[in-house]
């Protein structure tokens, strides 16, 4: 049998953060300053948070999520409650036993 070999630009299963990392330091900041900035109330949830948190897809809020189980997103737990940053992830999205350690 014939192996043909193929050439990426990246090592395959080698991480994502390099590709990852700009995009989620650049909602956590956004995320961040919204939570500092002095707008009363319900208003941040409602006029921007939601704005940012609909902008995210399935994928992304399932790495989200992810990403706030790491040493790296500790800070996110705080938003992801706040502002219910993760939402509407199907129930079994994630496998338990294989995906998050069971």
């Amino acid at each position: 049998m014939v192996r043909n070999e193929k050439k990426f630009k990246y090592k395959i299963f080698g991480g994502h953060q390099t590709r990852l990392g700009h995009y989620y330091r650049h909602l956590y900041h956004t995320t961040k300053w919204i939570d500092a900035a002095e707008i009363s109330g319900n208003d941040k949830y409602e006029y921007y948070v939601k704005k940012l948190r609909i902008q995210l897809n399935t994928y992304e809020q399932a790495l989200l999520a992810i990403n706030s189980l790491t040493i790296f997103g500790s800070d996110w737990k705080k938003f992801i409650m706040d502002y219910k940053l993760i939402k509407n992830l199907p129930k079994n999205f994630f496998d338990d036993q294989t995906e998050l350690g069971g």
